[in-house]
């Protein structure tokens, strides 16, 4: 009957939402920051916002019918608050981008500063945590890693390589790449990496 209609209607006005924000992205797959993606595909995700919050209010009598269509309820009620947090986060926050696939598209938002939600994390458990990686010092000083966790008094241990790469390795560092958040940063870098592990015959 009518509900069928009007939610018939929903549906519709969410795929042409969503096929119209892809369509501002253009053909290419690939990543761009969130000005580069445009006015009109921002406005274009309002779009999508807004419809999933329509399809949302056109399930609701029926969810009581459906656990299927509850569900479906539960999921764009959710995307329409997603979407709609993506276009309102503050910028001096928040690190905004899309990743452009050939058919669709994911919008992120990473935040500049995750020490509170980190500290909120080791709060919610009493445990031991303990931080792993290559790359946690710069030089020996831990201060810049647990700076940006919000992490204090914590112990630091530094352990030196096993390999000795001043004589078996070598480091190439090509000039003139473009910055690695330009879209064009990892053909740039596959380029001149090539040459490079093929001159290493296989040992790259």
């Amino acid at each position: 009957g009518a509900w069928s209609i009007e939610l018939g209607a929903a549906v519709d006005q969410l795929d042409t939402a969503v096929r119209s924000a892809r369509a501002e992205l253009g053909d290419t797959v690939q990543e761009l920051e969130w000005d580069a993606a445009g006015d009109a595909f921002h406005a274009a995700l309002q779009l999508v916002a807004d419809a999933l919050e329509t399809l949302a209010g056109e399930l609701e009598p029926l969810a009581e019918y459906s656990n299927g269509l509850a569900r479906c309820r539960e999921r764009a009620t959710a995307l329409a608050a997603t979407a709609t947090r993506l276009l309102d986060v503050p910028e001096e926050e928040y690190l905004r981008w899309v990743r452009v696939t050939a058919r669709s598209f994911i919008v992120n938002a990473t935040p500049l500063d995750a020490s509170g939600q980190i500290q909120a994390l080791l709060e919610s458990q009493v445990s031991t945590w303990i931080f792993t990686s290559a790359t946690l010092a710069v030089g020996d000083d831990f201060s810049h890693f647990s700076g940006r966790l919000g992490l204090a008094g914590v112990a630091t241990r530094q352990v030196p390589s096993p390999f000795d790469f001043g004589r078996i390795a070598r480091l190439y560092l090509p000039r003139d790449l473009p910055d690695p958040s330009r879209p064009e940063y990892t053909d740039c870098v596959v380029t001149a990496a090539l040459p490079a592990i093929a001159a290493s015959r296989g040992r790259a």
